[in-house]
């Protein structure tokens, strides 16, 4: 069972270290509120944790519809987007600038965890170019009707990137 996965990394709420299948993001069905609909659609978005291989993710969703096709179903897919689970190495000179500039000017050590969304370093990552999450906002408000960010904390991670910055060009 997908929900049971879960990685060894640190992850932020601890919760969000479970392997996660959402399915509905994106859903509709029928013409009309009195008509029975002949056709359904919805999305499933399956994300991966680093232990697991997105082959293996792709091939079990691939027999869940096979399994419906052999009952009579009829289904048409479409992949939107597809990307293995990234981590950066925390030991790269940009991690440890960035942990320093972190240190400085929050007066904390931080903590490299797995960031539980699905971010764009990905793709630099997947390059060999380390690549870092980092921002002012609190995960749990984040992308929601809720979602703030506190001045100060937004002029401390402007601090904080310009000293990485700073740090990292000599």
């Amino acid at each position: 069972m997908v929900s049971e996965r879960k990685t060894s990394l640190p992850v932020n709420p601890p919760e969000a270290g479970r392997s996660v299948i959402l399915i509905g993001g994106v859903s509709g069905s029928g013409v009309n509120f009195n008509v029975v609909p002949d056709k359904a659609y919805f999305t499933i978005d399956r994300r991966i944790n680093p232990e697991e291989k997105l082959t293996d993710a792709k091939l079990e969703l691939m027999e869940v519809f096979q399994e419906a096709v052999e009952r009579g179903i009829n289904i048409e897919t479409e992949l939107i987007q597809e990307g293995e689970s990234s981590v950066a190495d925390p030991g790269s000179p940009l991690a440890v600038a960035l942990k320093d500039s972190v240190s400085a000017v929050k007066g904390r050590i931080p903590a490299f965890e797995l960031c539980p969304g699905l971010c764009e370093i990905r793709f630099f990552n997947e390059q060999g170019i380390p690549a870092y999450a980092y921002g002012p906002g609190l995960l749990e408000v984040s992308h929601g009707p809720e979602e703030y960010v506190k001045i100060p904390d937004l002029l401390d991670c402007t601090d904080i990137f310009i000293r990485t910055a700073l740090r990292l060009l000599g």
